[in-house]
């Protein structure tokens, strides 16, 4: 019998990711360039291994009273049931109520890099919605399943391809304290939820529950720590996102609260 070894898989496109990114270093002179197309590449990889119910775009998240992120690199939404306001070949306008995720890739993960992350990640996380505590327990909505806390979190996530000036340079402890520093200047409910450096790892929230190391997203009291490394950095990153993912329940929105927008 035949076997499949989908670790390897996962390995394989770490390595190809790693491959493209040298490759555009050498054939794209200006760095404008190199990002869209690294950006891209991380798009069709989600658009290609997450489940169809979850849409892959780029562009911006808005509110019905108009409140706007900045643009995201990468938008997680519900294909099912999300109306997209506005389109074309650069960006689409989605509403923050059907929006899972925003990731934000950067070539270099430098000081600059890391605080634009910062920035537009927090864009997104605090453009208000109604929190989702319970869900209905069959289509007749009698009974539903109460929760006590919100289960429409929003996720952000920063997606880096490798270390720059000056992070290369120093020891990756010291590099991942300074990170982590910056990241828990914000508040749970608009930082940065985690980190993938696809050459190095993935810097995750991580709890103990007796002899056991739990990934643990949106919980305050979580460390951060890097976990994985170069060969299974994007198979760790992708089992988070979609185990993640698949914990987020969002309601539809209310398109009347849009068209009768002020």
């Amino acid at each position: 019998m035949s076997r499949v070894n989908i670790k390897q898989l996962f390995k394989n496109v770490s390595a190809k990711l790693m491959q493209e990114f040298e490759e555009t270093e050498k054939t794209l002179k200006f760095p404008p360039d190199r990002g869209g197309q690294r950006e891209e590449a991380i798009r069709k990889f989600l658009s290609e291994k997450l489940p169809r119910r979850y849409g892959i775009s780029k562009g911006f998240v808005v509110s019905h009273e108009g409140i706007q992120s900045d643009q995201c690199d990468v938008i997680v939404y519900d294909a099912d049931t999300s109306p997209i306001f506005y389109t074309d070949i650069n960006q689409e306008i989605l509403p923050i109520e059907s929006v899972y995720a925003v990731i934000q890739v950067k070539s270099r993960l430098t000081p600059t890099s890391l605080d634009d992350a910062i920035r537009n990640i927090k864009s997104f996380k605090q453009i208000p919605r109604r929190d989702v505590t319970s869900v209905p327990l069959g289509p007749g909505g009698g009974i539903s399943i109460g929760y006590n806390q919100p289960i429409n979190k929003k996720l952000g996530v920063l997606m880096s391809y490798t270390l720059g000036n000056p992070y290369d340079s120093k020891p990756i402890d010291e590099v991942l304290t300074e990170v982590i520093q910056k990241i828990k200047k914000e508040s749970i409910d608009k930082r940065i939820d985690f980190v993938c450096i696809i050459d190095r790892g993935v810097i995750v929230p991580i709890k103990q529950q007796g002899q056991t190391l739990m990934v643990s997203v949106f919980d305050d009291a979580a460390d951060m720590k890097m976990v994985g490394d170069t060969e299974n950095s994007v198979g760790l990153f992708f089992v988070i996102l979609l185990s993640t993912l698949n914990g987020i329940k969002l309601e539809q929105p209310d398109l009347f609260s849009y068209f009768n927008q002020k």
